[in-house]
């Protein structure tokens, strides 16, 4: 799947945005003021990729035709994949091609794309005032006990939504398992990280540790569930289809991986994410979410093997990928203004937002 994505990543870069499109005025115009989305089905696989125009200098090939040509090199050698690419606005398709697959409005398991969308839910109640980024969860969960040489007394909400809380022990899917308690699984990673060694802050573990404790927080704090509170705060505000929810089948709630969701729904929240829509998080949110947090922390165990030989970061519940030049090419890594956000899931959906931001910590 990688070679599709570095494929329309590369593709797109080299179109001239400033050539003639064919087709009408309209369509023209959206393409060139936009952006675009690439929507990825295979049988098991659904990847969605909103892309932004990249610099002048990747702007070379005067034909927008001819862009698409290694992708369908690439689709030719694979039946069980389809490529649907639109533009940003949603409203347009730039590119189709592939044959058996999902329909990009099923409603299908996303796995670890979960988290980008958890960590969402947990920024707006930031946003609202209901939690902070600086709280600890013994101020929201009795069971955790603030001591002077405790190192979980330092987790901060800030470090579970990073990844870097040091909650290495234990497991999200253990405990989670046939249960929708979260606070309870919460309970289980504490105890079982009662000899916690990394400070946190330290260092990156990709689990699901992190987010089950933020989400028993903001549970706590709010008196309404995960389900709950993406109706409010996520579905409703977005518009997206009533179906998409936490499963807690086969294997039990989970903030970090049992999201069920469609492609075009995912590419709803992303168009957001991309346009920093108004009223949906505050300025200074969607800052705080695109910052890359890892970047002074050292990097632990992650159980991510695709970022092998990448210097990828990670911001709140998602991945920021330093390639140089939209390339794949790990010899020259470099994390420009214009980093790739990405929350690649099992099953291939791999969600990914490319646009320009201003990014910051607090």
């Amino acid at each position: 799947m990688m070679d599709f994505v570095s494929s329309v990543r590369k593709g797109y870069s080299r179109w001239d945005h400033n050539a003639d499109v064919p087709g009408s005025s309209k369509s023209t115009r959206l393409l060139k003021q936009a952006g675009c989305i690439a929507v990825f089905v295979a049988i098991f696989s659904v990847i969605v990729l909103p892309l932004l125009v990249g610099s002048k200098a990747w702007r070379t090939n005067p034909d927008p035709c001819k862009v698409w040509e290694e992708v369908r090199g690439l689709l030719s050698e694979h039946d069980n994949v389809s490529v649907i690419v639109g533009n940003g606005g949603g409203d347009r398709l730039i590119f189709s091609r592939g044959k058996a697959s999902p329909p990009p409005s099923a409603i299908l398991p996303v796995a670890s794309a979960s988290k980008w969308i958890t960590a969402t839910i947990v920024l707006k109640l930031v946003d609202r005032g209901d939690l902070s980024l600086d709280d600890k969860p013994s101020r929201y969960l009795d069971f955790w006990k603030p001591a002077p040489n405790d190192k979980r007394s330092g987790v901060e909400l800030r470090h579970l939504l990073s990844f870097t809380s040091g909650l290495v022990e234990g497991g999200s899917l253990r405990c989670s398992a046939g249960s929708d308690d979260l606070p309870a699984c919460a309970r289980q990673i504490y105890e079982a990280n009662s000899n916690m060694s990394n400070a946190p802050g330290d260092g990156i573990y990709y689990s699901g540790n992190h987010l089950v404790v933020a989400v028993a927080m903001a549970e706590t704090k709010t008196g309404r569930s995960l389900n709950q509170l993406l109706q409010t705060l996520v579905i409703q505000q977005l518009g997206l289809h009533e179906q998409v929810h936490f499963s807690s089948k086969p294997f039990g709630l989970n903030p970090s991986g049992s999201l069920m969701i469609s492609a075009i729904d995912y590419g709803v929240f992303l168009r957001t994410l991309l346009s920093k829509k108004d009223g949906f998080l505050s300025p200074r949110a969607y800052g705080q979410m695109l910052t890359p947090w890892t970047k002074n922390a050292s990097k632990m165990s992650t159980l991510a093997p695709y970022i092998e030989g990448r210097a990828w970061e990670y911001g709140l519940g998602h991945w920021i990928e330093c390639f140089d030049e939209l390339s794949s090419d790990n010899r020259s890594i470099a994390c420009p203004n214009a980093s790739i956000q990405s929350s690649i899931g099992a099953f291939g959906f791999y969600p990914v937002l490319e646009a320009v931001v201003q990014v910051f910590v607090s």
